[in-house]
Formats: C-alpha cells, sequence, structure tokens
C-alpha cells in the first residue's frame, strides 16, 4: 500500500540465487582488491508495474584487505533516471544489506532519496556476486502522482584482482 492505498506491485519481485556464497571464512583470507560489473540481471521495476528496458549498472569496489566496499546503481525506468551510491563493510553488506543514497532525476529535476542493497559474493575466492536493490525517493510519489521506486537485482562478474587490496 502508498499512503493507505492498495497499489498492483506485479512484477516488483526481484531475486538472485547462487548455491556457492562465499562463506565468511573464505572472504576472511582474501586480502586482494577487485572491481564487480552487472552481466545479467532482472528488468528493474518502479510501483506502477514499468520496467526498464534492460537489467541495472551496478558496480562494486571491494577491498578484501580492508573489508570495505563501494557499490555504484544506475537505471532508468519509464524515462526516470535512477542512480543511487553506498558504502560500508563487507561483512555487513553480506550478512545484512547495507543503505545507498540517491538522486532520483527527472525532467532535469533532481531529487533525493533512500535505498537498499543486498550482497553475496559467489564462489570460494569471490569470483562472481549477486545483489538485489531498492531506489526511493523520498515520498513515494511525486506532486505528478508519479510512483518514484526502483527494485532489481543482477549478477556481477569479478575484473581482474588487485593484489594487497590496492584499490
Amino acid at each position: 500500500a502508498v499512503g493507505g492505498n492498495p497499489q498492483d506491485h506485479s512484477g516488483a519481485l526481484h531475486y538472485a540465487f547462487a548455491r556457492n556464497t562465499t562463506q565468511p571464512s573464505e572472504l576472511a583470507s582474501l586480502t586482494a582488491s577487485a572491481n564487480y560489473v552487472s552481466v545479467a540481471g532482472t528488468r528493474p521495476t518502479d510501483l506502477s508495474g514499468n520496467q526498464a528496458g534492460k537489467f541495472a549498472q551496478v558496480q562494486i569496489a571491494a577491498n578484501f584487505g580492508s573489508g570495505a566496499i563501494s557499490y555504484d546503481v544506475a537505471t532508468s525506468i519509464a524515462g526516470t533516471a535512477y542512480t543511487a551510491s553506498g558504502s560500508d563493510s563487507i561483512n555487513n553488506a553480506v550478512t545484512s544489506g547495507f543503505n545507498l543514497n540517491n538522486t532520483t532525476n527527472t525532467s532535469g529535476t533532481p531529487t533525493t532519496g533512500t535505498g537498499f542493497a543486498t550482497l553475496d559474493f559467489v564462489g570460494s575466492a569471490a569470483e562472481a556476486a549477486i545483489s538485489t536493490f531498492s531506489i526511493r525517493h523520498n515520498t513515494d510519489t511525486l506532486p505528478s502522482g508519479e510512483a518514484k521506486h526502483a527494485n532489481g537485482s543482477v549478477i556481477l562478474t569479478r575484473g581482474t584482482l588487485i593484489p594487497n587490496g590496492g584499490l
């Protein structure tokens, strides 16, 4: 419900699944840094059921040596460009998710909001990652009544490892 009014959220469920997620002990043994980029995923949707034309662009920089990540996501749905970014510890990201800050740009007018992402690394040496995200305008609708909320999931592949946490 939005503002107490029932909403049709058909198509709004997004998830990614992997059987071989990287275990905490495996993550703790990693010391290099790596960048991850989205290569597949669901087409993000908004609260009105509109879909993006393709999966979201997500980039993650992971410094396993220091245990830190940064996360950037961008997508466009029904003429609205959504971008968000955040950073947190790798431990928080994989155990409970992390907050995103975002700007939703509608017709050249930026508005700020909040977001949230979940993350799991895949493979014994974090060779890939999966993530879901939600980007939300501070209010559920703009004055025009258009819903401003994007949800999606992505699969990411790892680039070249940089020794000793060099990111």
